[in-house]
């Protein structure tokens, strides 16, 4: 039988649609006893290949294709295949160095230091005589260059005999070197009706266009059974068998390694972990009970010192003091360099002597945390801390971790960028030719659901109907066909791999161009199968906005705010939440938790915990009876009289997974660490393992005098909660920082508001949210002014002024060069003042051009369409300074008569990004709608009627069932409101800055409320004026009308005036 030798997988990026199962599944059905992996460039399958492999009884051959650079410059593609460990070393080496070097080139003078324990393949599909015209001098030339390569690699090179291609140059070479060969059964995608998507593959790896494409390899390169019955390619089949004998190498599963935390000899882990919890657990006690005597102070914290030494006996026995050591180390560095940590994220806030070693920073004891639900001593387990740092010095920490354990220790890990529906369906139409916007109606027919996307497969079988005429398509063919195709490669956005051994050689690894680190090329499952662990180094953005803002209170206010200062009984801080004006805090922005926390009006820190814990999919459904309870209007009701301590602080309701334990373990008797195998096996179904724990769960609540039926009803109750039960230790460490910028946001508003916009200066989207509240929190927002601004959001006499650089178009090392010539050299006086000082090297045109339809100018010069008529002028003086004299006056700086007529509502879109000032449209409203549309909606009233808006914005979203719609951010006089409209027939963008008539139905259905538009117009700006019946004269000057709206009528109460307007 022909072992298949060659063979690629979709870690071959943008060659390959063969994912690891598929080539095993191959291999089962045709009972084969061996088959390679030998990917591009790339080892990342390897491991996952050769495990599943052996799980099925088939022998794995590992391998890898490389770029190989011969006597003539000529780079082709030769494979390598293992045979020991030394093979798989060097193999690592290799691809390392294409993937980490790229000077790195292989040839003739540094293949022998990589030979060791691998055979080489020459020949076949973009081998070294691939596409090569035969001719007598390159036959010598190769022939010289394979008999070196054959002293290298001595019994273990082979020549792969491709039917498709020319083997001329083989033949030659191999009977005068006497070199074997073997049947090729080259293999890189699934299946023969899948090549015209591979072309498209191959086009887009080499951005090319379709009708460009050099793509003309034949049709046969796909897994097939390869049964051939010549006799004349008998020895050719049974050298693929000799070769699979000599490849007769595999990786398995590890255990995980933990890196060791010092590399003294003879140091003692477990010793130093006791003698750094106690001394960090006695100084955060001290801060938490300052004024005690020894005596009282002894025995109030008995509880905390028995819980401390409980974990330290168990994470000595599993092993795992230097985590704890390690992680503790590159917290306390940052924290050292004032470098903001969050309090805590995941199941690790549950320990204490986290806590004790600066870890984590709630009190477990104090929030009911247990360390079981981190590290069970009944189930080994790895521990698992994920820090959140601030984000912007996040890299310091790592780049700490990397000179304290080597460069070669420490690696980032990769991940790979997937085909999806949508974006497959835009690489065809573009790589075919098509016009943008024929293949964007085309992508529209797809739901977008970029957190669950569907496959193609997917979108055929149940959303057929939404598909229509595409469904037949021969581009969704082409892109059904690339789908199991990997498009790039990245980094892990948090996890780092610390390893006591040198990663190099070990395993492949590959360096993005963005990082000065490496990366492993394993993804994350596969390195912690091959004995890798993974640490998490998260970059949480609102650490960054907490940090900024106590910086700019104290530049500000002079005002120093610490964060351990701040009690968790503020009451400002919990009615800030109870209003609903959530931007910029942490984990409420959305508006369902927006609608949560307006109803349940949190007094305290636990409510905030509950409510992060339930919005979620499953127990959001309790949320109602969770607000109804702490109000009053809904009875708290317990099944046991046990499980009251353990529910009462959520009214009554199981919320937390923590929860679920302290009741197996009060009324079962089960310890944490059982309670915890438990609450697993229900949230993963293990049906035999809960019927067990379901038995002896019963016969320890019966030991408790508890009656069978209740302890039954009990167990029904943990089964229905542990599916979506909250880890609270979780929702408690997040629920502190809501609460530290829900504090920031109550004292502090202006500065507050200040840092969420800095941080948001790249989302146009984001900053017209945040405005819109501060225009409800009745917060002044300047515009920009090149005299006022900043090139970030600033407060000046208790106004945010708006930051130049949040402008489209201008960038901020331009607006920074602008704020440092100003505060260096005064205001600019005039515009020629201001062209003298920033020359067209710090101001191009285009930047100029946004500074003015953003009316930046409006300090120095007010009317920027002479500034428009100007801007080429202006451009051409740049730079020209010896012509004009210092104090030169606009006036002849400027021609005058050179004016272009500006559109205001067109200025703002084009320089903002969205409409800045609103008030002659909000003036226009107001004079037309009847009722105050946001008194309705907060009221939750039930309507059906017209209303008047103006267009701020227009976007294309979907709903989480895949469903598609346009949502409109709107204005009318009683504010800001986003509304959805359910219609694919219409031109979203054609509503953009109009005014609009819609027809709004509001009602209540299944306990929420919903305002659905069901039908809308454009109206325009002549059409609605004529509507209103109580114009004054003041409201024409207001409303600026042009003398083109001649013979304009005023409707009064009982006559019509008619105004001819000059």
């Amino acid at each position: 039988m022909l072992i298949p030798l060659r063979n690629y997988s979709n870690y071959s990026i943008c060659e390959s649609n063969i994912k690891i199962d598929d080539l095993i599944n191959f291999a089962v059905i045709e009972k084969l006893e061996a088959i390679a992996l030998t990917d591009y460039k790339l080892l990342s399958g390897s491991l996952e290949f050769s495990i599943k492999c052996i799980k099925n009884r088939i022998q794995p051959i590992i391998g890898i294709d490389l770029d190989y650079t011969d006597k003539t410059n000529h780079t082709s593609r030769i494979t390598f295949l293992s045979i020991n460990n030394n093979g798989y070393s060097n193999l690592c080496k290799l691809s390392t160095e294409f993937n980490v070097n790229p000077n790195f080139k292989l040839n003739i003078d540094n293949i022998y230091n990589y030979s060791d324990g691998l055979v080489l393949i020459l020949g076949g599909l973009y081998s070294i005589f691939y596409e090569i015209p035969f001719e007598k001098n390159k036959l010598d030339i190769f022939t010289a260059e394979i008999k070196k390569l054959s002293t290298y690699f001595k019994n273990n090179i082979f020549f792969e005999y491709d039917l498709n291609l020319n083997n001329n140059y083989l033949s030659n070479i191999s009977k005068k070197l006497k070199i074997n060969s073997f049947l090729s059964s080259f293999s890189f995608y699934k299946n023969e009706n899948d090549y015209d998507g591979i072309e498209i593959l191959n086009c887009l790896k080499n951005g090319k266009y379709k009708q460009n494409s050099t793509f003309q390899v034949k049709n046969n390169y796909y897994l097939n059974n390869n049964n051939f019955n010549n006799e004349k390619y008998s020895q050719f089949i049974e050298n693929s068998n000799l070769i699979s004998q000599k490849t007769i190498f595999n990786l398995r599963e590890k255990t995980p390694k933990l890196p060791n935390y010092s590399n003294k000899k003879d140091f003692d882990e477990n010793s130093e972990l006791i003698k750094q919890a106690r001394s960090g657990l006695d100084l955060r006690l001290k801060k938490i009970f300052p004024n005690l005597s020894i005596e009282e102070f002894n025995k109030v914290v008995q509880r905390y010192r028995d819980r401390n030494e409980y974990e330290l006996n168990i994470i000595n026995k599993m092993n795992y003091a230097g985590y704890f050591l390690i992680v503790s180390d590159f917290i306390q560095w940052a924290k050292s360099k004032y470098i903001p940590v969050g309090p805590g994220r995941g199941s690790g806030a549950g320990s204490i002597v986290a806590w004790s070693l600066m870890i984590t920073d709630i009190d477990p004891i104090k929030f009911g945390l247990l360390f079981e639900r981190f590290l069970n001593p009944d189930r080994v387990s790895l521990p698992d801390f994920d820090i959140d740092f601030c984000k912007t010095r996040r890299d310091e920490v790592i780049n700490y971790v990397k000179d304290k354990y080597g460069d070669q220790n420490v690696a980032q890990i990769i991940t790979f960028g997937s085909m999806i529906s949508r974006g497959i369906l835009r690489d065809v139409g573009r790589i075919e030719g098509l016009p943008y916007g024929e293949v964007d109606k085309m992508v529209n027919k797809i739901p977008y659901n970029p957190t669950s996307p569907l496959t193609i497969s997917q979108l055929k079988e149940d959303h057929s109907d939404q598909l229509g005429d595409l469904l037949n398509s021969p581009l969704l063919s082409k892109a059904e066909s690339m789908e199991g195709a990997l498009r790039n490669v990245s980094t892990h956005a948090a996890g780092i791999i610390i390893s006591t051994d040198s990663l190099y050689g070990n395993i492949p690894l590959f360096k993005d161009q963005d990082s000065n680190l490496m990366a492993t090329q394993f993804n994350m499952k596969d390195c912690e199968k091959a004995g890798l662990l993974k640490f998490d180094f998260l970059g949480l953005a609102n650490l960054t906005i907490i940090d900024d803002t106590i910086k700019y209170i104290y530049i500000n206010k002079k005002k120093s705010i610490k964060l351990d200062d701040i009690k968790f009984d503020n009451l400002k801080t919990f009615e800030l939440l109870g209003t609903g004006k959530t931007k910029g805090i942490f984990q409420v922005e959305s508006p369902g938790m927006i609608d949560t926390l307006i109803k349940l009006k949190p007094s305290n820190l636990d409510e905030v915990i509950a409510v992060i814990a339930l919005y979620r999919p499953g127990p959001m459904d309790l949320i109602d009876s969770f607000i109804k309870r702490k109000k009053g209007e809904e009875e708290i009701k317990y099944d046991h009289p046990l499980l009251e301590p353990i529910l009462k602080e959520t009214y009554g309701i199981i919320v937390y997974q923590e929860q679920i334990m302290k009741i197996v373990q009060v009324i079962g008797g089960y310890t944490l660490g059982q309670a915890d195998i438990l609450r697993r096996a229900i949230g993963k179904k293990i049906k035999q393992e809960i019927l067990n724990l379901k038995d002896s769960f019963i016969k320890g609540a019966s030991q408790k005098g508890i009656k069978i039926k209740d302890s039954e009803k009990i167990f029904s109750l943990i089964e229905k909660f542990a599916n979506y039960g909250f880890n609270k230790s979780h929702a408690a460490a997040y629920a502190v920082i809501t609460y530290y910028t829900a504090y920031l946001k109550a004292y502090f508003p202006l500065e507050f508001y200040c840092q969420i916009l800095n941080h948001s200066s790249n989302d146009t989207d984001k900053i017209f949210s945040i405005i819109n509240e501060i225009i409800l929190m009745k917060i002044e927002i300047e515009p920009p002014d090149i005299n006022k601004s900043s090139y970030d959001f600033i407060v000046k006499d208790n106004k945010i002024i708006y930051s130049l650089s949040a402008l489209k178009g201008v960038g901020i090392e331009s607006m920074r060069e602008l704020v440092r010539e100003r505060s260096n050299n005064g205001l600019f006086k005039s515009i020629s003042d201001f062209n003298k000082r920033l020359p067209q090297s710090v101001l191009n045109k285009k930047q100029i051009e946004k500074l003015i339809l953003s009316n930046s100018f409006k300090s120095i010069f007010s009317n920027r369409n002479v500034l428009m008529g100007n801007l080429e002028e202006i451009l051409k003086k740049s730079n020209s300074n010896s012509l004009f004299e210092d104090d030169i006056k606009d006036e002849h700086f400027l021609n005058l008569k050179n004016s272009i007529k500006l559109d205001d509502i067109k200025s703002e879109f084009e320089s903002y990004g969205f409409l800045f000032s609103t008030r002659r449209q909000t003036e226009i409203l107001s004079k037309i709608n009847k009722s105050n549309y946001r008194e309705l909606i907060t009221n939750k009233e039930e309507f059906n009627s017209f209303y008047y808006f103006y267009v701020i914005k227009v976007q294309y979203k979907t709903t989480r069932n895949g469903k598609r719609y346009i949502l409109l951010n709107v204005i009318n006089e009683s504010g800001n409101f986003d509304l959805r409209l359910f219609n694919d027939d219409v031109d979203a963008s054609t509503f953009q800055a109009n005014f609009i008539k819609t027809k709004i139905k509001a009602a209540i259905k299944d306990d929420f409320y919903n305002q659905n538009i069901t039908a809308i117009e454009i109206i325009y700006e002549k059409e609605l004026l004529s509507k209103i019946s109580n114009l004054s004269y003041k409201d024409l000057l207001n409303l600026d009308l042009e003398t083109s709206d001649a013979n304009y009528e005023i409707k009064g109460e009982n006559r019509i005036i008619k105004l001819l307007l000059n």
